[in-house]
Parts: structure tokens; C-alpha cells; sequence
């Protein structure tokens, strides 16, 4: 419907559409009664201002408005500087491992084993702030990118971040054992940073297996229903359940094969 809107003092008559707070005026200063005429058509899209108090004006310079906005943003830059204190990463730290123990202390581990059916284990840990989560994170990527490229390198501290959480949330053994689950991310480290062959090889390459499915997508199948010729299939195929029973399987027989021996985590 049209209603008048000042622009440059002049009331011009608008189309205006008003849903809720949220209104959206547009004007043809080439007619619809504005004198002068001006080839020009303005739209103006708000939400929570009222209508009726709106005014525009013509401006020759926009170099003030642009300096104050700068000024603004950084004023408000400093603000947040001075009231948030930026975590450091001290020199001589392994950042990868320090990011990954990071994770599972961020990681809600006994939310996790109750979706699962498990009983959560009483041993808490220290949390680690959301800031200091990201500052070990970027330095983690930080310390991989000489040797990968920048997206490798963010890849491979995402893979061990993700890899050493759902053994956290999935396998017992690690989130009760510290001499395993230490054993586990040193192994992860090795493999994934300095490309070792460790004594997890075959979980490692089997967690490969799991993050290479997931960025496809899979169709949703309801395992008990099949035979085991199509669950083999399926295997072959990579399908998304089964690779994460494969791996968590090889975890499983690498954790109680150094029960057993346990110089072998040392080979």
C-alpha cells in the first residue's frame, strides 16, 4: 500500500509490505510525486524501527560516515581485547598432544556412554575453557603445516581430535585404563604426524576406512535385517556402521594384545 516516506524532507509517496517488526519500503524518485525527479529507486529493508520515524538524506561526502563507523569497530575491538584474556600456548609443549587431551576434557564423555548404554566412569578431569580448546587447536595445525599443506594439515588434527573422542565415548578400556589410553594417543600422534607404522596400524588404517565413508553419503539400513552375505557387501562397500565396528574391533584386539605383551606399544 502506499505510504509517505521523507526522504531528503520531501515526503514521497511508498510501497511498504510490514510483517510483524520486520517492514520493507520501496520508493521511484523518478515519479510517484517526489519533486524534484530523480532517476532513482530506493528500497529500505528494517526490522524493529518505527516506520513513521524514518528519514533519509542525500549525502555528498561519505568519508565521515566511514571514519566513524571504523572508529567504531575499533573501539569495540579493543573493548573485547581488554576484557578477554587470550590463552598462550608456553614453548616446549607437544601442542598436538596437549590439543588432544584438551578434547576429551571438552568432550561431554559421560553424556556420550549413557546414549550408548554404558555406565560413565566416576574419574573427572579439569575442564579446559572453549579459548584455550581453540588456541591449542590452531596451534596443533600450526605445527603440522611445514610438513602438510594447510587443508592436510587441518585434516589430520580433526581426524586425531575426532578419532581419539569416539574412543572416549565408544571403547571402555580407553576411558578407564590411563596406560592404554596414553599408549593410544601416542600411537595416534605417531602415526597421524610423523606417518610411523605403530602396533595400532591396522586400527589406524581402519579409522581411515570410517572418516573416508563418512564424507559420502550413506543410506540408513537396519543391520539385524540382513544376511550375512549382504553384510559382507556392505563391508566391501564401506558402509558407515559397519567400518566404525571394524575399527573399534581393531582397537579392541590392539588393547588386549598389550594387556598381554606390553612392550608391544613400545615397537
Amino acid at each position: 500500500m502506499g505510504e509517505a516516506l521523507v526522504i531528503d524532507r520531501v515526503p514521497t509517496v511508498a510501497e511498504v509490505w510490514r510483517h510483524g517488526e520486520l517492514w520493507v519500503g520501496r520508493a521511484d524518485l523518478s515519479k510517484d510525486g517526489h519533486e524534484p525527479a530523480i532517476p532513482l529507486v530506493v528500497t529500505i529493508v528494517a526490522r524493529g524501527l518505527n516506520y513513521e520515524g524514518v528519514q533519509f538524506t542525500f549525502i555528498e561526502d561519505l568519508r565521515p560516515f566511514l571514519e566513524q563507523r571504523r572508529r567504531m569497530i575499533e573501539e569495540t575491538l579493543a573493548r573485547g581485547l581488554q576484557a578477554r584474556s587470550i590463552p598462550f600456548v608456553p614453548l616446549g609443549v607437544d601442542v598436538n598432544r596437549a590439543f588432544l587431551e584438551a578434547c576429551l576434557r571438552l568432550s561431554g564423555r559421560s553424556s556420550g556412554a549413557v546414549i550408548i548404554g554404558r555406565a560413565p566412569t566416576r574419574r573427572t578431569r579439569p575442564r579446559v575453557s572453549l579459548e584455550e580448546y581453540r588456541a591449542l587447536r590452531q596451534a596443533a595445525v600450526e605445527s603440522l603445516s611445514p610438513i602438510k599443506r594447510r587443508n592436510d594439515a587441518y585434516g589430520a588434527v580433526a581426524s586425531m581430535a575426532d578419532q581419539v573422542s569416539e574412543l572416549a565415548t565408544y571403547s571402555s578400556w580407553f576411558d578407564e585404563d590411563d596406560a592404554l589410553q596414553n599408549l593410544a594417543i601416542d600411537e595416534t600422534l605417531a602415526h597421524v604426524v610423523h606417518g610411523d607404522v605403530v602396533s595400532s596400524q591396522r586400527a589406524q588404517e581402519a579409522w581411515e576406512v570410517v572418516r573416508g565413508v563418512r564424507s559420502r553419503p550413506q543410506q540408513r539400513l537396519e543391520i539385524d535385517r540382513l544376511t550375512d552375505a549382504q553384510v559382507a557387501m556392505l563391508r566391501d562397500a564401506g558402509d558407515s556402521y559397519l567400518a566404525r565396528v571394524q575399527w573399534l574391533s581393531e582397537w579392541e584386539l590392539w588393547a588386549r594384545r598389550v594387556r598381554e605383551e606390553p612392550t608391544l606399544g613400545d615397537r
